[in-house]
């Protein structure tokens, strides 16, 4: 492995730890993945990803099919997900998905994040759809995201949420992101009615995420 792939399994294992500690997975949840040329190296089935090291991670080609794995593990039983999202995203180098409580809570209460009141949200992912229920580890997960693929940040109904960038981090800051205005449009729900921005000034927003995409 040259030192660009070894960074990547270093950033695997951050990624596994950050997600842990910041609540967005508990146990045995969430998987991430990095595409680096024709390969995906990603997290195992049924190991806390907020305490792996880089000999538990497993290199897929893009078929699945396995070309290491040192500790003999199995990739998580979302493979197929991942793999999808590559064959559809060839500009996608990293993929997370996890289970952040708002996010989560934001499906079962039909708060949807299209459109919201949040500025932030809107300038850095724009809007965040909600991907109809499907079963874990099967390709009905893949299919329920599909409509949503141009989107890099999606919500996934009754189960999680899934960012999509071309670097690892990024692709965990979007899900910090998310799981931030989740919160805050749950909090504010509770609090009462949400008191939405005009029209106008959501189309301002809108303006200046095109005129510049690198704003933050």
């Amino acid at each position: 492995m040259d030192k660009q792939e070894i960074e990547i399994l270093h950033q695997i294992v951050e990624v596994g730890s950050l997600l842990y500690q910041k609540g967005l997975i508990v146990a045995y949840e969430g998987n991430i993945s990095a595409r680096y040329n024709d390969v995906v190296w990603i997290t195992p089935t049924r190991m806390c990803k907020g305490r792996l090291e880089i000999e538990d991670l497993v290199k897929v080609d893009l078929l699945g099919n396995i070309l290491q794995s040192k500790k003999n593990h199995k990739p998580t039983s979302e493979l197929i997900l991942h793999l999808e999202i590559y064959k559809h995203r060839p500009d996608a180098k990293a993929i997370v998905h996890a289970h952040p409580p708002y996010c989560v809570a934001a499906t079962l209460s039909g708060l949807s994040l299209i459109n919201t009141d949040l500025p932030e949200i809107t300038l850095i992912l724009g809007d965040v759809p909600t991907a109809s229920y499907a079963m874990t580890g099967t390709k009905e997960m893949f299919e329920s995201i599909k409509p949503y693929l141009d989107y890099d940040a999606i919500l996934l109904s009754h189960h999680g949420a899934l960012t999509i960038s071309n670097s690892l981090f990024e692709a965990y800051y979007k899900m910090e992101q998310v799981e931030h205005c989740a919160k805050i449009l749950c909090i504010a729900k509770q609090i009462g009615n949400i008191i939405s921005l005009p029209e106008e000034r959501k189309k301002e927003i809108l303006m200046i995420k095109e005129k510049n995409k690198k704003i933050y």
